[in-house]
């Protein structure tokens, strides 16, 4: 037979028992329960027979009164009286007592509502009252006996069914223990004992059907076969996974070779900071030892770098690249570029740390953009110039009018010395047109601090953008970083385009270098010019471009957008826009390094982003999105 049968004879065997068991306590107690509201019924009316007792009593003395004294509120009192005895008997409406102490009520009621106007007819309402009334108490009592006799009888019965119910509780239960320990020992017997057999056969590795001296259920017989079966494969697994072992070994080796001959400094940390394996190129980067006494912890060798960052976040993405300092045991800062990736073993994280020294690099790319520089400052040169050269000369030709005026004014002076009457001072005042100088000398004074304000400002976005590089970041309003480079670039955009700005004045400054974010500004409003300029080269009518440069807030970055309606990127280029020395540009115009420049400087100098967003032949949007750091 199955082990299914025998489990299924022992689970009904237990429920029909245990059923049975349940059914019999709960009817016990059911009937306890329905004699107990029997019971309290009765006694509910026995307190209410008690009730119509005194009422009764109580009527009967207020009736004497009446007949004694005669007076109408008496009368009133044994109506209302009447009505509560009324509403008693109501509960005993079928009582033959309760019918008859009802009746001689109502006719006693029937004889006092008549008009009586002399003692002789008083007299015989006393009478007739006194005959319907003599005994009336007896009936209740009658009722009240009754009622006694019978909650008495109840509460016997009642407590001779607590008796077997009590018994009942003890006895079925101990019944279902008895049946479910034999029942349990035959299925041992039957079941469990096989399997423990077949599995101390299975340990000394000799199963077969022939072990067994007993019968046994079907499934043991198909278990054997399959443990049979699963220990072949078990051998097979055995050997597979001793197989993958050594090639995991070889793996290994691999990797810590690779690891240990690589030209960066690789270490590997635990999400508290520790460092757990590192090679020869950081030892030899950071000049680390053997009998190195102090903590081998991240935050001592890259004190800008704090792996809480990416353990809160979770890294976005998989790898994570950034440019930060490195610290060696000698005190040494050198600039690195840092790849941090994650995994995650046994629920807890570990990061890999992939070091490069940017240092031979950061002197070439010093020196690239320095030519950068020098080429957009010869490329603005002319413009600047023409800029500056238009306040130059309108305060030139003021200054010539404040010298004539001042020479006119010396001469009235002087002359007010010499003749101060006042007929020769008017015909002075009208020689030099005295009215229109005191009128026209405010208007030269505020034209020249205009001029001088307008060169002051080409000269402070030039200086922004041409002074060499600041060692540390400064805290630095992008609005105003923009506006500078638009007046730096306006000759080479005024023909073209039109400036829109869509400014947040409230957004944050941002830590930077203030002269390579005016460079790359620089960079990406004059390629917008360009794009304009080549786009108006397809039109019929030519009319001007827009420039749209707009700043906002998007989560903890400033986001710049700058948008063009130029001829945008076409498709099959949108994937070298950023390469270094790529051009669209003829031979000999631009060297194909700032784009490529502004996305090292926003990207690796900064830790923002550049993208932009492009649609052939309508224009073309770069987005820079600069981190900020609240105070």
């Amino acid at each position: 037979m199955k082990i299914s049968f025998y489990t299924t004879m022992l689970v009904l065997s237990c429920m029909c028992v245990g059923f049975t068991a349940v059914g019999i306590v709960f009817f016990r107690g059911e009937l306890i329960h329905v004699q107990q509201q029997k019971l309290q019924l009765l006694q509910q009316d026995k307190v209410q027979t008690d009730e119509a007792l005194i009422f009764i009593n109580q009527w009967k003395r207020t009736l004497d009164l009446y007949l004694m004294k005669h007076e109408p509120y008496l009368h009133k009192s044994l109506k209302e009286q009447v009505n509560a005895i009324k509403y008693i008997n109501q509960q005993y409406v079928g009582s033959d007592n309760i019918r008859l102490v009802s009746a001689r009520i109502e006719q006693v009621m029937h004889l006092c509502s008549k008009k009586m106007s002399t003692d002789a007819e008083w007299k015989i309402l006393s009478i007739a009252s006194g005959k319907l009334t003599l005994d009336l108490e007896g009936s209740v009592q009658a009722l009240q006996k009754k009622l006694r006799t019978q909650i008495n009888e109840k509460r016997l019965y009642i407590s001779s069914l607590q008796k077997q119910f009590s018994l009942t509780v003890y006895v079925c239960p101990t019944l279902f223990i008895a049946f479910s320990l034999i029942m349990l020992k035959w299925a041992n017997r039957t079941v469990v004992q096989p399997i423990k057999d077949l599995t101390e056969l299975a340990r000394k590795g000799e199963i077969s059907q022939e072990k067994f001296s007993y019968k046994k259920p079907v499934e043991v017989d198909h278990l054997v076969d399959s443990l049979n079966e699963y220990i072949r494969e078990l051998i097979e697994v055995k050997d597979q996974a001793w197989q993958e072992m050594r090639q995991n070994e070889y793996a290994n080796a691999r990797m810590s070779n690779i690891m240990e001959t690589a030209a960066d400094a690789i270490i590997c940390t635990s999400s508290s900071g520790d460092i757990i394996q590192m090679n020869a190129s950081f030892r030899r980067l950071t000049f680390l030892t053997d009998d190195y006494p102090g903590e081998l912890r991240c935050e001592f060798f890259l004190p800008n770098f704090r792996l809480s960052d990416y353990s809160e976040d979770i890294m976005e993405t998989f790898v994570s690249v950034e440019q930060t300092v490195l610290k060696n045991t000698n005190g040494e800062d050198i600039p690195i570029e840092l790849s941090v990736s994650h995994f995650t073993y046994e629920e807890v994280m570990y990061f890999t740390l992939v070091i490069r020294d940017i240092r031979e690099r950061e002197r070439m790319q010093q020196q690239i953009l320095q030519a950068q520089k020098m080429e957009s400052v010869g490329t603005l040169a002319a413009g600047i110039a023409h800029e500056i050269n238009t306040p130059t000369q309108y305060i030139r030709n003021y200054c010539i009018f404040l010298q004539d005026a001042f020479n006119d004014l010396a001469k009235y002076v002087k002359m007010t010395q010499e003749h101060p009457t006042s007929q020769v001072l008017k015909k002075l005042e009208e020689d030099i047109e005295l009215d229109f100088l005191m009128e026209e000398i405010p208007k030269a004074l505020k034209g020249s601090e205009e001029g001088l304000g307008k060169v002051s400002v080409i000269v402070k976005s030039m200086k922004v953008m041409s002074h060499p590089s600041k060692s540390e970041k400064v805290s630095y309003d992008i609005n105003t970083l923009l506006k500078e480079a638009v007046i730096l670039s306006r000759n080479q955009w005024k023909q073209f385009a039109e400036i829109k700005y869509i400014l947040d004045e409230n957004i944050h400054e941002v830590m930077c270098y203030p002269g390579l974010l005016s460079q790359t500004f620089i960079n990406i409003i004059v390629n917008a010019a360009q794009a304009i300029e080549e786009q108006i080269k397809t039109q019929t009518f030519e009319t001007l471009g827009v420039i749209t440069i707009r700043t906002t807030m998007k989560k903890r970055n400033v986001m710049i957008k700058i948008s063009d309606t130029g001829i945008g990127v076409k498709d099959s280029i949108r994937t070298k826009i950023f390469d270094p020395f790529f051009t669209t540009k003829e031979v000999g115009v631009g060297t194909g390094q700032g784009l490529a420049l502004s996305h090292d400087l926003i990207v690796g100098k900064h830790g923002g982003s550049i993208s932009f967003d492009s649609n052939p032949g309508l224009g073309c949007s770069f987005i820079i999105l600069l981190p900020y750091t609240l105070s």
